[in-house]
């Protein structure tokens, strides 16, 4: 933002916006030629207090938007007050102007708006996260309980093979008896 200028080429409502959109802290001081001065207040480009000959708050401001001479000096230094007297935002204000007959000095002189980045993508919102799930305590129940041998005469379970029909193992093979101290030999 420039600190010091004439509102002959920089209107008021420009400087405005200028302050805003650059989140500017300071005074401006508008002064029009002989006829008094205007000082805005600006934290982090919030335009918040305004004094001028007459009037304080929104309408200090709309009074100022609708000169077209004098002069401005922004100070980026100055001692803020406390008072917060404009109720109104910046766009608000110049619609406010417009609305008061100082629409013809305020749309001749103002300059194009300042181009201003493509908005920022921002992602989708996240899936909620999932309830947590509350610990379950845990009992012992003792060994598992060995399964109960089944029925002579009924299904055997695993295989579906009736236990008469099931084949019977056959016998370890017979061992040949050798001559003592030697292993003995196995024969199909």
């Amino acid at each position: 933002m420039q600190t010091r200028g004439s509102l002959a080429e920089n209107n008021v409502r420009s400087l405005l916006e200028a302050a805003q959109a650059e989140r500017a802290t300071g005074t401006l001081t508008l002064r029009q030629n002989g006829a008094g001065a205007t000082t805005l207040y600006f934290l982090f480009g919030h335009l918040f207090h305004a004094v001028g000959e007459g009037a304080a708050g929104d309408d200090a401001v709309v009074t100022a938007l609708a000169w077209a001479d004098g002069d401005f000096d922004f100070d980026a230094k100055a001692k803020l007050p406390a008072d917060e007297t404009v109720r109104s935002s910046i766009p608000e204000l110049i619609e406010r102007a417009s609305a008061n007959g100082s629409a013809r000095t305020i749309t001749q002189t103002a300059p194009p708006p300042p181009k201003q980045s493509a908005p920022r993508r921002t992602p989708p919102p996240a899936a909620p996260a999932p309830a947590p799930v509350a610990p379950q305590e845990q009992v012992w129940n003792g060994p598992p309980a060995a399964p109960a041998p089944a029925p002579a005469n009924h299904v055997n379970q695993r295989n579906s093979i009736p236990a008469a029909a099931a084949p019977v193992p056959a016998s370890p093979p017979a061992m040949e008896q050798g001559p003592p101290g030697q292993r003995g030999q196995m024969t199909p």
